[in-house]
């Protein structure tokens, strides 16, 4: 990307800053940069790193930028907080293009006032994150929530939570509040919600680009990528069908114990995941109205003690905690590098 210095003076003093001079739009099925279709192609990440936890890392961070690069990808998503100003400044010299998040996750509706103290934060939230990186060109599009959650529902669901569920409405208010305040502050840049999978449709109806996380052979149907991928094929297409808005998958991946091989390829080897991401990317491939492929995640990262988080970790990522690469990162360049 080509950057500006950008200077301010005053009479006693100045301040520069670079910025960037690009546009940021929708037309049909399509995402366009300066007026061409672009894939966001890349990554949900975590600033994680097992010598330095979630502290800055600037070596890292250069480090992770190279990597990102070699696998073909040209974006990520901040997930699920924003990052810090040095990320941003790096994707600005690097080209890369951002979906900038606020820390608004897996948030559930229970009652009208707890959904309103949460709304007020939230929107507290959004006006500081736009008001510190909406001069950042890398930044395209501002999502208000990750994972929102109505009280039931189904992972496997195709067709949504029954709406006469109330939480429902209540996080239709939520989310479209935050859309509204979103595009007011920023009107140049697109405005999204994550959608969970089983989560209403109808959350993403306000959208610009409608973004899912979907784990079709994962969390569901796992180890059934012969029938997850056809249950995944039909979701797109019947979300295009109804709401007729771009789609990127914001979040799809497996568990993989990097070194772990089988034949077959079971769950958890690296054979499963490749295998996993190279028939979302197949799917993808074929749908003109997807706008992009993030992968969850770059790289494994420390999580929480459970009995499906081995030693603590998610592993999902097509690197492993200390960056060396697993079979899918191969696959990634195969399709974003090679194709």
């Amino acid at each position: 990307p080509h950057l500006y210095t950008l200077t301010l003076r005053t009479a006693s003093d100045q301040y520069s800053m670079q910025i960037g001079i690009r546009t940021i739009a929708v037309a049909g099925g399509q995402i366009l940069l300066n007026g061409r279709p672009i894939k966001l192609n890349g990554y949900g990440r975590h600033e994680d790193f097992i010598a330095s936890g979630k502290g800055l890392n600037l070596p890292l961070m250069v480090k992770d930028y190279q990597l990102m690069r070699w696998t073909g990808a040209n974006s990520y998503r901040t997930s699920h907080y924003p990052y810090s100003e040095e990320e941003m400044q790096m994707a600005d010299r690097e080209g890369f293009l951002i979906i900038d998040e606020i820390p608004t996750v897996s948030m559930k509706f229970e009652d009208d006032a707890i959904t309103q103290t949460r709304l007020d934060m939230a929107l507290k939230q959004l006006d500081e994150l736009i008001t510190r990186d909406k001069n950042h060109p890398s930044v395209v599009m501002w999502s208000v929530a990750n994972e929102p959650m109505p009280k039931n529902f189904g992972m496997d669901s195709l067709g949504g939570t029954a709406q006469e569920d109330p939480s429902v409405a209540r996080g239709q208010y939520f989310l479209d509040t935050l859309l509204h305040k979103a595009r007011e502050l920023d009107p140049t840049r697109l405005a999204t919600v994550v959608g969970v999978m089983g989560g209403p449709e109808s959350w993403l109806r306000e959208t610009d680009v409608a973004c899912i996380n979907r784990y079709w052979g994962w969390y569901t149907l796992g180890g059934q990528l012969d029938v997850a991928l056809p249950r995944l094929e039909a979701e797109l297409d019947g979300l295009w069908q109804n709401l007729g808005k771009p789609i990127i998958m914001t979040e799809f991946g497996a568990d993989t114990m990097a070194g772990m091989h089988g034949q077959p390829n079971v769950m958890w080897t690296e054979e499963y995941q490749a295998d996993y991401i190279r028939g979302h990317l197949e799917v993808a491939a074929r749908k003109p109205f997807v706008a992009g492929m993030q992968v969850w995640n770059f790289a494994d990262f420390a999580a929480v003690q459970s009995i499906i988080r081995v030693g603590g970790l998610n592993m999902k990522g097509v690197f492993t905690r200390i960056r060396t690469p697993k079979m899918a990162a191969h696959v990634l360049r195969e399709f974003w590098v090679h194709k």
